[in-house]
C-alpha cells in the first residue's frame, strides 16, 4: 500500500515551508491528492519530484 505524506509533513522533511509545498501542488508541479480541505502527497509522487529537481554537480 502506498504511503502519504502531508504537506506540513514534507515540509518538515525538506526544511521549508508548508506554504511552499502547497505552491508547488497549485502551481501542478507537485501532484498530490485533495482529502477535504488538505492534500496528501504519495512517497512514489514525492520521490520522483525530489529526483527530477536534483541540480547536477560536477566534483572535479
Amino acid at each position: 500500500m502506498e504511503e502519504y505524506y502531508s504537506t506540513n509533513q514534507v515540509a518538515k522533511m525538506l526544511g521549508m515551508l508548508p506554504i511552499t509545498v502547497r505552491r508547488w501542488i497549485t502551481r501542478k508541479e507537485l501532484p498530490a491528492v485533495k482529502l477535504s480541505k488538505s492534500y496528501r502527497i504519495s512517497r512514489s509522487d514525492l520521490t520522483k519530484f525530489l529526483e527530477e529537481r536534483k541540480v547536477k554537480t560536477d566534483n572535479k
